[in-house]
């Protein structure tokens, strides 16, 4: 498990940064994100994804943990996340966007994509296949697709919703 406490590093770090950013970005047009429905849904869904990639993080630095207890934080770990997104997803539902990344998001659904890959790669930790590390990967990395092209979405949805001179 040491091996992979620079990639624990990695995606902590910039998990939390894009996090941070996102709470920046949201807070200095909260008049705007908090007057549209969309932009509100997006945002929680944006950070249960990069909090998803926060929690991966934690699960994997901590220090001579077993295959099997790892496997079950990150299955728990998934099953809370779906059930959160899946509460998150009637009201997003309506989203519209004109845009091609907001109908792509809705095609792709990086939310479904990650929770269930997450789950998968629990599943086979706690079986003992070290291969369920490597699977892991693949949620991270969808979460941050996911995430970034919703965020993007966001802040040009913004942009839209601004008063034009």
């Amino acid at each position: 498990m040491e091996s992979w406490d620079t990639y624990a590093d990695i995606i902590g770090g910039a998990s939390a940064a894009l996090l941070g950013l996102l709470f920046i970005a949201i807070s200095l047009r909260i008049d705007i994100v908090t007057g549209s429905a969309e932009l509100r849904k997006r945002a929680a869904q944006t950070l249960v994804l990069f909090t998803i990639v926060l929690l991966v993080s934690i699960l994997l630095a901590i220090p001579s943990q077993p295959s099997l207890i790892l496997g079950i934080e990150v299955m728990t770990l998934a099953v809370l996340s779906a059930v959160g997104l899946t509460l998150l997803n009637p009201l997003a539902g309506g989203l519209t966007s004109q845009q091609r990344i907001g109908r792509v998001l809705k095609i792709v659904l990086p939310n479904t994509g990650t929770t269930v890959i997450l789950f998968v790669s629990g599943l086979l930790l706690a079986l003992g296949w070290d291969a369920g590390r490597y699977l892991m990967v693949a949620p991270v990395i969808t979460a941050f697709v996911g995430g970034l092209a919703s965020a993007w979405l966001i802040m040009t949805r913004i942009d839209d919703d601004e008063p034009k001179p």
